[in-house]
């Protein structure tokens, strides 16, 4: 069964930094999208804050991206789906767990193209948590969420590999995949010192790759290393094409704006 990938790392993923595949930098239309996306998530960035410092979720804050994500806002229905999967949502009467909801909450997000919803609702078919248990619905979302580049959803993929969950049993499919998740051959995701990040990379990178290495031959891992690369072109283009997307809807949103 493939792993819930949210036990790897918490942190959000995000598509912009896809940009920066082998250490390219920002273009300015990637660069524009970042600070209006973050002036967009600060307030809420900044309720969250507010809602771990005392223990407990604003009223403002559920009000506001119950708001946002009944208007079709991807990351809200993202978050609120977090919110019903971990015990978080407040009804004003308690805290109210309801996997059902998380699902349905997820799915609106991942089917907008969410990276981090659509890794979440793969391991929610993973788990069968809100859903009957569904290995191949797992694997079709964590597919979905890998090829955006989430690294969450890369070791997932590679552990189904190297354990035949949902799949066929495939060494080299899942070092690829934990490589993808380490950052190679990517330049941008190692530290300082050349070692993979913390959380889902470190993962790989530190404990799966060598592991699953010992099980393989040199020719199985040469093979492992250039699927790597070609799944890596595939990623690219589908970050750019997401960038360009998101480009267009500026400019559309702007133009009717001053109509």
């Amino acid at each position: 069964m493939p792993p819930d990938p949210a036990t790897f790392d918490r942190r959000p993923s995000s598509e912009l930094e896809q940009h920066r595949l082998r250490g390219q930098p920002l273009t300015p239309h990637a660069l524009s999208i970042c600070i209006a996306a973050m002036r967009k998530l600060l307030p809420i960035v900044l309720l969250l804050f507010a809602s771990q410092l005392f223990g407990e979720l604003a009223p403002a804050l559920v009000a506001d991206i119950r708001k946002k994500a009944e208007a079709g806002d991807a990351a809200s229905q993202s978050l609120l789906g977090y919110w019903y999967a971990s015990d978080q949502y407040d009804t004003g009467r308690g805290v109210l767990e309801d996997h059902k909801e998380a699902v349905k909450w997820y799915r609106k997000a991942a089917e907008q193209g969410y990276a981090l919803a659509q890794v979440k609702l793969g391991g929610m078919y993973g788990s069968g948590r809100g859903v009957p248990q569904d290995h191949k619905e797992a694997i079709k979302w964590c597919r979905k969420a890998a090829m955006q580049g989430n690294a969450r959803a890369q070791v997932a993929l590679g552990a189904s590999y190297a354990k035949g969950g949902g799949v066929l049993k495939d060494y080299v499919a899942a070092y690829a995949w934990y490589s993808l998740a380490a950052g190679y051959p990517r330049s941008w995701r190692p530290d300082k010192e050349g070692r993979p990040e913390s959380g889902a990379s470190g993962l790989a990178g530190k404990h799966l790759l060598p592991s699953l290495a010992k099980a393989m031959t040199p020719e199985q891992i040469g093979k492992a290393q250039e699927l790597s690369k070609e799944l890596l072109k595939k990623i690219e283009a589908n970050v750019h094409q997401k960038l360009v997307k998101a480009a267009k809807e500026k400019i559309e949103a702007k133009k009717a704006a001053k109509e």
